[in-house]
């Protein structure tokens, strides 16, 4: 009798077990659907390691190898989904999600230039992070530039400590530092593109004279002090360098039209 009492127990605590962890799941089921994707590039192809969320929630994956996600007990009705990739734009797709069915999605990233901030060449004449900088640099990114009053680049210069200015025309000026203020000043290097530009004949500095407009600029950078150990006696003041846009980060056409009166 002992013996079939305590067996006939036993699996009653097994049935309570069982329908304790079922009845909730079965109910979560009928709250709750699954989303189901992939994620590819423009060209088509699968893209590894996409963060997938939906938003509002702590529900997220990755995408696999194929570029396939899934994300499981997605409350139902209306959720923002949100795809997230470096070197993509980021994009967020309404999705309607129907308790316990499962939603299929496909998802396209866009291409977007990839801002690495924070990241100088000018001090050590190689790519470092700007805390790790040898010298005091100032970075001014495209933004900036864009945003700066005029056609010249020079414009963006004038918040930038220790750098003093001599308009030497409507659209050109000519830029000192360490108080060597002149306007054929030869010992403020300029460089474009990590190429020195000066002229051969007289050593003046040719970036007051750059043909490059502030549009196709993605940063200059601007080291204030003495250069010449890395660049020579024309970096005796500092040295200017301006980055121009690399194509395959910056696609497309850009227009700019500017306007005035005097």
């Amino acid at each position: 009798m002992n013996g079939n009492c305590s067996k006939y127990l036993n699996w009653r605590s097994v049935l309570l077990a069982l329908t304790l962890f079922l009845v909730p799941t079965m109910a979560d089921a009928q709250t709750t659907g699954r989303i189901m994707g992939t994620v590819a590039g423009q060209d088509g192809s699968a893209l590894h390691g996409v963060e997938v969320s939906v938003v509002g929630t702590r529900l997220g994956t990755l995408t696999n190898a194929g570029g396939q996600f899934v994300i499981a007990g997605v409350p139902a009705g209306t959720q923002q989904l949100r795809v997230s990739y470096i070197g993509f734009r980021d994009i967020v797709e309404l999705i309607d999600v129907r308790a316990g069915d499962v939603v299929q999605v496909s998802i396209r990233l866009e291409g977007a230039p990839v801002e690495l901030g924070g990241v100088v060449v000018s001090a050590a004449r190689r790519a470092q992070r700007i805390t790790d900088a040898p010298a005091t640099i100032t970075r001014i990114d495209a933004e900036v530039i864009a945003n700066s009053p005029g056609a010249s680049f020079a414009a963006a210069l004038k918040n930038v400590k220790g750098l003093d200015f001599i308009q030497t025309g409507m659209t050109t000026a000519a830029i000192n530092a360490r108080g060597f203020n002149s306007s054929f000043n030869n010992r403020m290097l300029m460089m474009e593109d990590g190429r020195i530009a000066v002229l051969p004949e007289n050593g003046l500095p040719v970036g007051q004279f750059t043909a490059i407009p502030k549009i196709d600029l993605a940063g200059i950078e601007v080291l204030v002090g003495p250069g010449a150990a890395l660049y020579g006696a024309d970096a005796s003041s500092g040295v200017v360098t301006l980055q121009t846009k690399d194509p395959r980060l910056f696609p497309g056409t850009s227009i700019e039209v500017t306007g005035g009166a005097r």
